[in-house]
């Protein structure tokens, strides 16, 4: 039976004043994959495909609640930390600790970029708050990417109005937080 393995995670805080943000948000980072896609290590041994992603994204009552959805996955075994089953309760403890030790540098890590279906209602809300919108095609789903205005401070992204632009989206679970940042440069297990 198929089921996704989260390997590792870590958890950044994007703290208020950045970039015009208004409160802490936090980005929960997953290395995680399926266990029944492989590839070949280095060494030639098989073994699970796994890469990093955005798991969870927002205030630290947004991030619990992604949580609590997801760990309902552990209950049916289809969610799995290390290959090994879990319960929600431990699932949703880990990220309460992960949260409480978030590392602070998110923009070493984390790029504010959001990947949507062309036709979502994030992408007119995206245009009202200055995005920058390209729309293109991957694998037949036309799709939208939507980067954020520079901040007033000259520093890459605005993350005040990123935050203020996907919120409504984070409260009704419309878009997988997976869709709404991206992170990179994090050590491979």
């Amino acid at each position: 039976m198929s089921h996704w393995i989260e390997y590792q995670a870590t958890a950044f805080v994007v703290p208020d004043g950045l970039g015009g943000l208004r409160g802490d948000r936090f980005i929960v980072a997953i290395e995680g994959g399926s266990n029944n896609l492989t590839e070949r290590a280095r060494s030639g041994r098989e073994r699970c495909v796994r890469d990093w992603y955005v798991g969870m994204i927002g205030t630290a009552q947004q991030v619990l609640t992604q949580t609590v959805r997801m760990a309902g996955d552990c209950e049916g075994m289809s969610l799995r930390i290390q290959g090994r089953a879990t319960t929600p309760e431990a699932y949703i403890r880990r990220t309460r600790r992960l949260l409480e030790g978030a590392r602070t540098d998110v923009l070493r890590h984390a790029r504010l970029v959001a990947t949507v279906p062309a036709g979502h209602p994030l992408v007119d809300r995206a245009r009202q708050f200055g995005f920058a919108v390209e729309l293109f095609t991957r694998y037949s789903e036309h799709l939208a990417k939507l980067t954020p205005p520079a901040a007033a401070d000259g520093s890459a992204a605005d993350w005040g109005i990123h935050f203020r632009a996907i919120e409504p989206f984070l409260q009704d679970g419309s878009v997988q937080p997976g869709r709404l940042c991206e992170v990179f440069g994090l050590p491979q297990s």
